[in-house]
């Protein structure tokens, strides 16, 4: 083999090695990618982690045995999509804990997925550092049906946020709450 048909070979083989290269590369970026993007966290309020919503694409697991004919409750009301929203007077009130001040609350579970929000407003004297809490589902009677813990990020003096809970199970009992209090941790 003359000098010229050597370093053609080795110019070849070396193309096709890069050529391979960069495939698995490939390959292997989009099968991070996909399960970067199955990861099973959402970040609220800067801190608190909580199960992602399942994405439209995927099937749903619905595990409430509950017909929305036949849902024995007060405080519910059912959407046509199956959303279950909670709609007792007592659940919605203003709420204060600690200087802050709750309200604009909703609560709503669908898929296996329980929904809490409220406006938040520090109307206290001073800034909020983290406030960790316990929210306190009661029926009409005060009997605790469950806690759940809460966690707010800073607030100013002054100031409004968002508190947005998230939680994952079998939230019959909680949805169907007459009320809830705000409790220290």
């Amino acid at each position: 083999m003359e000098k010229k048909e050597k370093l053609l070979v080795i110019v070849l083989v070396c193309i096709l090695v890069l050529t391979l290269g960069v495939v698995v590369f490939l390959k292997t970026k989009k099968n991070n990618n996909i399960e970067y993007n199955n990861s099973n966290t959402n970040v609220v309020n800067n801190n608190t982690k909580v199960p992602n919503e399942p994405k439209k694409n995927e099937p749903k697991e619905d595990k409430s045995p509950i017909n929305k004919d036949e849902f024995p409750v007060d405080n519910v009301d059912v959407l046509e999509d199956d959303t279950k929203v909670n709609i007792s007077e007592k659940f919605g009130k203003t709420k204060k804990y600690e200087g802050l001040e709750f309200y604009n609350i909703t609560f709503s579970e669908k898929d296996g997925y329980a929904n809490l929000t409220a406006d938040v407003k520090n109307s206290g004297k001073d800034r909020k550092d983290y406030s960790y809490f316990r929210i306190k589902f009661v029926d009409k009677d005060n009997n605790e049906i469950g806690t759940i813990p809460g966690i707010l990020a800073p607030v100013n003096q002054g100031e409004e946020t968002k508190l947005t809970a998230k939680i994952k199970g079998d939230m019959n009992n909680y949805i169907n709450a007459y009320d809830f209090t705000i409790e220290k941790e």
